[in-house]
């Protein structure tokens, strides 16, 4: 606690904040010391620090800071919490440069700014110990998340923009879910005898061309901020071409676009890789399936022939935290539950979900978001798409949108969505007059 006073008494917030998010988080003789904290807490104490540590900041007297702080480190971190955002407002052009990191016994820790929601709270704000009850301006991310003996490493990547129409405005967020009706089918490259199978790519492939040219225009027309197209759907030429279009022609209401995902070789290695696209087809950023699925054949079943990554990518957007889970990484917890674990310690605002699979692979992922929407207020965007290695056939499960209390189901060839539950106040102001939602 003496190196978060001095960094009070330093002028030094941010650092501060992250090591009080650490140090509540850590744990005292096997006692999460929240707890230890929580049981100390005497409302009538709370509230009379509170506001003498927020006239403190107020006037500029950090120094000598009370020293009993130390005996309140939670009306300390919510005063805190509190002062530093009225310092550091909340900006729609979020910038690595701009964001505060911290190391701490070889863990990088970031400090993030936590989107504007109006008067929307996350449940976990209700439940008592919980950290997020104080830090209500800001979060603490790390590099890494540790469960028992393994580790999942945490890239955090922040979208800079080329220019400021690329940022939508919050209150007109749309939604694309991607869900073909074409003629396409998956070539594989199987081996029976290891029981295992590759993606090479796409039968009929100039059908699916056609199909994405034709949700492009779809997201250019309804002013699309999240685009999110199944797994296994659109092969790396396919995307690359997608890119170029964008980039002939950005979409400019577009925040982010994830493509679904393909298998692909990275150097020595075979993964499952999504790449993720700005508006004028940049690639900000990718993530490689953590887990692998199973595929019925006639010789038996048949895993996915890639390395299982340990790795998730989190980017920081105008709308708070994105992060990206390929299908099994968002539903299914596995033998160890690692992913579910990390998940839930990084608790992003968005998970954009590209997926393959059947009615009971949609049924999972229903599950989750709704655990994920009623604990963490995640929004989860899936789209599905049923695999299949011949022509076309009715689909019954082609995704869903989870920002509510109830999923809204996409309907086959894909849906538009326009969410009532955002920020009422325009990222950067009214630029230009409001879009009307779309139907």
């Amino acid at each position: 606690m003496k190196q978060v006073l001095d960094h009070v008494v330093a002028g030094n917030f941010g650092s501060a904040l992250t090591r009080l998010w650490v140090l509540a988080e850590g744990s005292e003789n096997s006692i999460q010391r929240l707890s230890l904290w929580q049981q100390r807490w005497d409302n009538g104490i709370h509230q009379q620090r509170l506001n003498e540590y927020k006239k403190l900041f107020h006037h500029g007297k950090q120094d000598p800071f009370p020293f009993d702080a130390a005996e309140y480190p939670l009306a300390l971190i919510e005063a805190l919490d509190i002062f530093h955002a009225t310092e550091r407002p909340t900006s729609a052009v979020v910038t690595k440069s701009s964001a505060h990191d911290l190391d701490i016994e070889g863990t990088k820790y970031y400090l993030l700014r936590r989107p504007p929601f109006g008067n929307i709270k996350p449940p976990a704000e209700r439940q008592s110990p919980n950290l997020e009850k104080y830090f209500r301006h800001f979060r603490v991310v790390p590099n890494h998340v540790k469960i028992g003996g393994a580790k999942i490493e945490v890239r955090i990547e922040f979208l800079e923009y080329v220019s400021p129409q690329y940022v939508p405005e919050a209150e007109n967020l749309h939604f694309r879910i991607t869900h073909f009706r074409d003629e396409a089918a998956l070539q594989l490259d199987e081996d029976s005898e290891n029981g295992r199978f590759f993606v090479t790519g796409l039968d009929r492939k100039k059908d699916r061309e056609n199909s994405l040219a034709a949700e492009l225009e779809t997201v250019r027309n309804d002013a699309v901020s999240l685009w999110v197209v199944p797994e296994l759907t659109v092969s790396p030429d396919l995307r690359h071409q997608l890119a170029n279009w964008l980039a002939e022609h950005p979409a400019k209401n577009l925040l982010l676009c994830v493509p679904g995902s393909f298998h692909e070789q990275d150097g020595a290695n075979r993964v499952n890789r999504s790449i993720v696209l700005n508006a004028n087809g940049r690639s900000v950023t990718y993530q490689d399936k953590c887990s692998q699925f199973s595929f019925p054949s006639d010789q038996g079943e048949l895993h996915e022939h890639i390395i299982a990554r340990r790795a998730v990518t989190l980017l920081v957007t105008p709308i708070g935290l994105v992060g990206i889970a390929i299908c099994k990484d968002h539903f299914d917890a596995g033998a160890d539950g690692l992913l579910h674990a990390a998940w839930d310690r990084l608790a992003p605002d968005w998970l954009l979900v590209p997926s393959m699979g059947d009615g009971k692979t949609v049924k999972a992922h229903q599950r989750r978001a709704r655990d994920n929407w009623n604990i963490r207020h995640t929004r989860t965007l899936v789209a599905n798409q049923e695999p299949r290695t011949t022509s076309y056939s009715p689909d019954p499960a082609p995704g869903f949108i989870h920002r509510t209390d109830n999923p809204e189901p996409v309907t086959a060839g894909g849906s538009t969505f326009a969410p009532p539950t955002l920020p009422t106040t325009p990222l950067l102001g009214n630029r230009k007059p409001p879009l009307k939602a779309v139907k």
